[in-house]
């Protein structure tokens, strides 16, 4: 079966965690419009920083699926650690217990136990813990999207302001591989896995990308001509040595979002085929050039 991005009416029960973040609140609207019932629950109630099982307990009675989009960008590992692998286990193995049939984890496109970054390490060895809990009566879907385009998002917002700049310093002149993604089609993917998976598979691991594979310096340029009605950008190429000083630098004014782990991660390219993503939208996502007439 393919699911449609046409959303029907459900009488699921869903849990949604992180449901007022950036992409929680497009999930969200998505799945009350289709009649799900609900259960928002506050930071208070689930904190994954501090976690009560006990209390958590008794807001997974009757839930059919869970939806966590929480995540945080930080510099201390430990916490990255707890947000990321161990609290998602936790709650997602007395969810099982509970009888909660569909656990759906939004991690990051290049997650991997054993990576060097923090932040998309501490996101595979999560995503790695909650598919070993996986057996045919609880499902495990981790949906690993690419850089997401949307207005309010933090990556997002951080590109727009790079846009506004006529003359850029990046390692490679920006020559690296990215393949964005629209928060329409992330959300809808999301939506569509909790209304109904397409995948059978006790287990699945999904690339959300886009439509389009492009260079960081080609996504900017986009964005500049089409925010800011600006056809010029000039590009420079820099050694990374000097990009690793002057990002050590803006590291300090830009909370989180310009790192070294940031510009480690850009030099690895973001791109993974979108065939099961297609085929979960029940059409092609959107590619970049077409992001802003949305």
């Amino acid at each position: 079966m393919t699911a449609s991005s046409k959303t029907s009416k459900t009488s699921k029960t869903i849990l949604l965690l992180g449901s007022s973040g950036f992409i929680g609140q497009q999930v969200r609207l998505r799945l009350a419009a289709a009649g799900g019932l609900l259960r928002l629950p506050q930071r208070q109630q689930i904190d994954f920083t501090n976690l009560d099982m006990s209390s958590i307990a008794s807001l997974l009675q009757g839930v059919d699926v869970i939806i966590n989009m929480v995540g945080i960008m930080s510099q201390n590992n430990t916490l990255l650690e707890q947000v990321h692998h161990h609290a998602p286990r936790q709650i997602a193995a007395l969810a099982k217990q509970a009888g909660v049939s569909h656990w759906i984890n939004l991690s990051a496109l290049g997650a991997a136990a054993s990576h060097k970054v923090a932040f998309v390490g501490s996101k595979g060895r999560g995503d790695a813990a909650l598919g070993q809990l996986a057996d045919d009566n609880f499902q495990v879907s981790v949906v690993r999207p690419s850089l997401v385009f949307g207005r309010g998002g933090a990556s997002c917002e951080l590109f727009i302001k790079l846009a506004r700049l006529p003359v850029l310093a990046m390692p490679k002149a920006g020559g690296y591989s990215i393949q964005p993604v629209h928060v329409d089609d992330v959300a809808q993917g999301l939506t569509n896995l909790a209304l109904g998976s397409a995948f059978n598979a006790a287990a699945t691991t999904i690339p959300f990308t886009g439509a389009e594979v492009c260079t960081v310096a080609q996504y900017i340029r986009m964005l500049r001509q089409n925010i800011y009605q600006q056809r010029t950008l000039t590009v420079l190429s820099v050694p990374m040595n000097v990009a690793k000083v002057g990002v050590t630098i803006l590291s300090c004014c830009t909370d989180n979002m310009i790192s070294l782990d940031s510009l480690t991660l850009l030099t690895e390219g973001s791109i993974a085929s979108n065939q099961k993503f297609t085929e979960l939208l029940g059409r092609s996502p959107l590619g970049y050039q077409s992001f802003i007439n949305r």
